[in-house]
């Protein structure tokens, strides 16, 4: 084969590799990050709140937390969850030391806690009950998950009171 024809293969492999290179696939703001499941803008805390208020729990003041706030300063952290606030039941007293501190669940409420997925719910839910073995002392408390939801309850609260969440959760179509 002669130089030139050496030279037109080339030129002809060079058009139709540079033809046949894939597009880039779509990014999320140009970052090149795809994201799958629910947003916190989609099943976010407020919507949990929101469905127990709609079936009759008493909740009454709601605080959100953000990535700069969180008490656990878990919130947006890899692997953990992507949206929680804390919220009291209105038939105990609202538990709150000062302004500057977090409204303590477990005396007088419970925490909504949602996850990107539900194997990260499972982390955490493993977490918990490693941490709570590990303090003899720990208050005890209820535990019911629906989806990538974890809703969390004092100990303040009857069994029945708690079975009245878990009901509400059970229809939750987050």
């Amino acid at each position: 084969m002669g130089r030139s024809a050496v030279r037109i293969l080339l030129t002809l492999c060079l058009v139709v590799a540079a033809g046949c290179q894939p597009e880039p696939p779509p990014d999320d703001e140009g970052f090149g990050i795809q994201t799958s499941g629910p947003t916190e803008e989609e099943l976010g805390p407020e919507r949990v709140i929101e469905h127990l208020r709609a079936n009759q729990i008493p909740i009454g003041e709601v605080e959100l937390f953000t990535a700069e706030n969180d008490p656990n300063t878990r919130l947006g952290r890899p692997g953990q969850y992507v949206g929680k606030a804390n919220f009291h039941d209105t038939r105990f007293e609202m538990v709150k030391l000062t302004d500057s501190e977090f409204m303590n669940f477990r005396h007088s409420g419970g925490t909504v806690e949602i996850f990107a997925t539900e194997e990260d719910l499972a982390a955490r839910t493993t977490a918990l009950d490693t941490a709570l073995a590990q303090i003899p002392t720990a208050p005890p408390e209820y535990r019911y998950s629906q989806g990538t939801v974890l809703l969390r309850l004092g100990h303040v609260l009857t069994p029945d009171q708690a079975q009245q969440y878990e009901a509400a959760l059970a229809s939750f179509q987050g």
